[in-house]
């Protein structure tokens, strides 16, 4: 199991059947095993993302960084007949690892004016100037943490979770569910 399948996992055992179905009833005595396991593997889970978040959380001065070119970008941005930016749908190119499709990104329409572009340009560089060490960082620890993700998890973080029988899955167990749980069964 590599870092970025945490989150798989987690998603997993969050769609978990909170009232699991057993069609034999014979089956049905796992009903409260499933349900612990499930309880402890979500805690588990939870810290080792918590982890994750820390190691990828943006710098103050990064987050700075990001809600002054916000600030620029609506300066310049067309607006509509209310006063408000306009934006376009568009999709980026990268996909999300986790999730498996394409991000949308809200992009500001901007004005194809020479002179307002220019303008537009000549703050966003001193922006970029001004906070270049911030963004410097930002880019290394994206780096880093993007590495980080690829790795294989931690014996010691992979021991904290409990393994899960085959033979104790419910019958309502979603397709979502099972994705995750593939990392945890025995």
């Amino acid at each position: 199991m590599r870092n970025i399948d945490l989150y798989i996992l987690q998603k997993g055992l969050n769609s978990c059947p909170g009232d699991p179905v057993y069609e034999d009833p014979e089956r049905k005595k796992n009903r409260l095993d499933f349900l612990c396991l499930v309880s402890k593997n979500k805690i588990a889970v939870q810290l080792a993302v918590d982890v994750l978040n820390d190691i990828s959380k943006e710098s103050d001065d990064f987050v700075l960084f990001k809600r002054e070119r916000e600030a620029t970008l609506m300066k310049f941005a067309l607006k509509d007949e209310s006063g408000r930016p306009m934006f376009t749908e568009s999709p980026n190119r990268e996909l999300s690892e986790a999730q498996g499709r394409p991000i949308m990104n809200r992009v500001y329409k901007l004005s194809q004016k020479k002179e307002d572009e220019e303008k537009f340009n000549k703050e966003i560089e001193k922006l970029n100037n001004k906070f270049k060490e911030a963004i410097d960082k930002q880019d290394a620890n994206t780096v880093e943490f993007n590495s980080y993700l690829r790795q294989p998890v931690k014996d010691k973080t992979e021991k904290t979770f409990d393994k899960i029988s085959k033979t104790i899955l419910p019958d309502n167990l979603s397709q979502t569910a099972m994705d995750g749980l593939v990392f945890i069964l025995k």
